[in-house]
């Protein structure tokens, strides 16, 4: 499994002035994002050993792990037509 994403950039560029960046830390909610996704992993697999569903809600469930380590390196561009400020938004 990969590393989760540690680091949210977002940078902010006008025409004709200095590029303002942003870094804020991801690896802080770690924690908080182990707990909110082991409660969802528990109550599927309770409910699989209940209904006898061959564990198909805990293996889609425990697949969100893998996913959050994936998503690393994802940037997103945004501008608007009418104005001429970019930004951009990377999960680092």
């Amino acid at each position: 499994m990969k590393m989760p994403p540690s680091l949210l950039l977002i940078r902010t560029a006008h025409p004709g002035r200095k590029t303002v960046s942003l870094r804020l830390p991801i690896f802080l909610l770690w924690p908080l994002l182990l707990i909110l996704l082991l409660i969802p992993l528990m109550l599927a697999l309770l409910a699989d050993l209940i209904t006898f569903f061959r564990f198909a809600l805990t293996r889609l469930t425990a697949g969100i792990f893998p996913l959050l380590g994936e998503i690393r390196g994802t940037s997103v561009g945004v501008s608007k037509p009418d104005r001429e400020t970019k930004t951009t938004i990377t999960i680092l």
